[in-house]
């Protein structure tokens, strides 16, 4: 008989009632290791196609599709349809995950959703590689973004629901890596099938359908007791945000809200700040300097995050860490400030990203720690990744109104690093995890 616990098992074994494994000397530890093993991988695999898609179609192809379809007015084109598509991003994945957590059938609540979206990614992504219109444009990344915050959601709720406690740390820092994997392959791809939007489709269609479906076997729980299937629940619109209640999840809420926003500000404004605040080396143009720039963050963040989630399951201080991340980054975030020319923006990348790989390697297994109950797992991982989607929808208003109206990029920089700081403040509110 096999030593590998089948995927039905594991889930009734890692029971979201934060389950212990056993001892190292127990049979069962080598069975659970092995399927968590298992597990983790279809996880990372997941999450890395997920930064594929954002990257490759979001960031990389639409961009281009939009200048194809009218160049002088690229810009606003594009900021409406990435508007569009980040409020229903805004919107859908509370409403997913609550959906998520109502269903009842044979293969649990997670399973069917991922089967769902495995089969919808190709329609998704056609309508966006055979739009010719703004509207139709429009209706593809709608599309996109609602199927991508909806998987997004059910992923990383299976975290607190199948992980133990004590690997939850290990586990982040390892998905942390699915961030600059994914962008690159992503990018890669994209660039390769730019003028070939069928290829593209299908490629990213097939990788994707492939990953989810294998997550969707590994993801497979127990049917629900008879008890919990007696009826529908009704829908209430005041108990939708009845987490909201657990003042741990509001503070995790507010800081995750807070240190977006402080990255979101800066990064936003980072080819401007190249273009007009810093002095410039000769040689290279803000635009490669900003590519530049990322490939140091992205560096950094990798690093940091490799380490900082595995400490955090030894140290058992997920609260302390985050509180330094986010003090870290208000420091980067000054940096410019101080020595305004191009090795500050290189001292802020790489000091910034060193702060942000430890946070979010943390910040992933501390939101999985605080989450209020089982039952409603998706729809609170929902209303939490809102506090990620809302910043990059606030901050260009917020921006415009400080360089404009306050004291230029000065005032953007310390505004980002007072962002920040509140952020840490947040996070030392948090009682439940140390």
């Amino acid at each position: 008989m096999s030593q590998v616990t089948s995927p039905q098992v594991l889930g009734s074994q890692l029971e979201p009632q934060r389950a212990t494994l056993p001892s190292s000397a127990s049979p069962g530890r080598s069975r659970l290791s092995r399927s968590l093993k298992w597990f983790g991988s279809a996880l990372m695999l997941e999450n890395v196609v997920l930064c594929m898609l954002y990257a490759g179609v979001l960031q990389f192809t639409l961009p281009y599709q939009v200048e194809l379809l009218n160049p002088e007015d690229k810009v606003n084109n594009l900021g409406l349809v990435t508007a569009i598509g980040a409020v229903l991003s805004l919107v859908s994945g509370p409403i997913i995950g609550a959906l998520s957590d109502q269903t009842r059938c044979s293969l649990g609540r997670r399973s069917p959703w991922l089967f769902f979206a495995a089969l919808a990614t190709p329609l998704c992504l056609a309508a966006l590689a055979f739009a010719h219109t703004l509207s139709t444009i429009a209706l593809g990344v709608a599309l996109i973004q609602i199927l991508l915050t909806g998987l997004g959601t059910i992923v990383a709720v299976v975290i607190p629901e199948r992980v133990p406690v004590a690997h939850r740390g290990g586990l982040s820092s390892w998905l942390g890596l699915a961030g600059p994997i994914g962008t690159y392959l992503g990018t890669a791809i994209a660039v390769y099938f730019l003028r070939s939007p069928l290829r593209g489709c299908l490629t990213f269609s097939a990788i994707t359908v492939i990953t989810t479906l294998a997550l969707a076997v590994l993801c497979r729980e127990a049917p629900p007791p008879l008890s919990e299937t007696d009826g529908f629940p009704r829908f209430a619109p005041l108990a939708f945000f009845s987490s909201f209640a657990m003042i741990d999840f509001r503070w995790v809420f507010i800081s995750r809200f807070l240190i977006l926003a402080a990255f979101c500000l800066v990064s936003g404004y980072q080819l401007y700040l190249l273009q007009d605040y810093v002095a410039r080396s000769p040689g290279k143009t803000p635009l490669e300097l900003s590519a530049t720039l990322n490939i140091w963050l992205s560096i950094s963040m990798t690093l940091a995050g490799m380490v900082a989630g595995t400490a955090s399951d030894r140290l058992r201080r997920r609260n302390v860490l985050v509180f330094w991340s986010a003090i870290a980054i208000s420091i980067a975030t000054v940096l410019p400030l101080l020595l305004a020319t191009t090795g500050g923006m290189f001292a802020y990348s790489i000091a910034s990203g060193l702060g942000l790989g430890c946070y979010f390697a943390v910040d992933t297994a501390l939101v999985a720690d605080v989450l209020p109950d089982n039952k409603n797992g998706a729809r609170d991982m929902g209303i939490l990744n809102t506090a990620a989607a809302a910043p990059q929808i606030l901050t260009p208003v917020l921006g415009v109104i400080i360089v404009n109206h306050l004291r230029g990029y000065t005032a953007l920089l310390l505004t980002a690093s007072l962002l920040a700081i509140l952020s840490a403040v947040a996070i030392r509110a948090v009682r439940s995890i140390r």
